[in-house]
Order: structure tokens, then sequence, then C-alpha cells
């Protein structure tokens, strides 16, 4: 989602609306001079409303994008469980599955299919080649049932450097 903007511009576009609405509206007009004490409540409140009106706009375009990012998401979805649906073979699923992923999330993407005898094969669909130590290390974690790399327990073994090819 993205960050909200600054205050600065919702501020700034009230106090100009309010100074405005002196310099034109309130006697004496075309000066910013301010004879009737009133008028003062007047800027007050028109000054809260306009920030509290920018606020409120802000937080329904967020609002709004983030409702967008979701559709685009679940249309994704919807087109690739459709496509899985209708095909057969597991080369067929991975090349489906692949390319929409890399579709939503603008990457590459690799898929770690288990193999005959228990290996672990990995499946990029030409995108590009897995590391030798990469896939040394997908084949300790799905050996051993444990994660491993960044974020994890320092009590966990480290796994093995991988010189295979």
């Amino acid at each position: 989602m993205p960050c909200a903007p600054a205050a600065g511009p919702r501020l700034l576009a009230a106090v100009l609306s309010v100074a405005a609405f002196d310099f034109f509206f309130v006697p004496p007009r075309f000066t910013f001079a301010v004879t009737d004490a009133r008028y003062l409540f007047t800027f007050l409140v028109m000054l809260i409303v306009g920030l509290v009106i920018s606020g409120l706009t802000v937080r329904t375009r967020a609002q709004a994008e983030a409702a967008h990012h979701r559709e685009q998401q679940t249309a994704a979805l919807y087109a690739m469980s459709r496509e899985l649906a209708s095909t057969r073979g597991v080369d067929n699923l991975l090349q489906i599955a692949v390319r929409h992923v890399t579709d939503v999330f603008q990457g590459q993407v690799v898929v770690l299919v288990p193999g005959s005898g228990g290996t672990l094969a990995a499946w990029s669909g030409g995108q590009f080649e897995v590391d030798a130590n990469e896939l040394g290390v997908a084949r300790w974690v799905f050996e051993h049932r444990q994660p491993a790399g960044l974020g994890n327990d320092d009590a966990a073994p480290a796994p093995p450097r991988c010189t295979c090819r």
C-alpha cells in the first residue's frame, strides 16, 4: 500500500483557501484585514473542515488504489486457476504457474519439484538457471525438513555448501 503524502500540501491548500475567502469576500474586500472578530471563528472552522476533507480524500484514494491492486491480484489468480483447471501434465501445469506468478510479481520464478528417488529438481521454464549452492541448500531443506537461511534460529544446523553439478 502506498505511503500517505505529507500533511504540508493539505495544510497549504486549506490555508490558501481561507486566505482567498478573506481576501475576496470578507469586508474590507481585497485586503487581509479583518474588522469583525466573528470571521476569525469562521476561518478556524473553514481551516479544520478543509484539513478533514483533504485527509478523507487522501484516505479514500489510498483505499481505491488498494482495492484496484486486490482486484488485479484476484483477476490474475482467477485466470491462472481457470487455465490450470483445463491443463493436463506436470510440465504444462508448471509452465502456466511460472508464467502467471512471473506476471503478478514481476520477477523470476523457479519451482522446486521432488524428483525420482527423493531428489529435488528445479524447474524455471528456461527463465534462468539455479545456482548449484542454492539448489544444494534447497535439497538440504527438503531432506531434513528444517528451515535454512537468513532469519532462522542460530541453533539450527547450517546447510552444507554444495559443490555438485
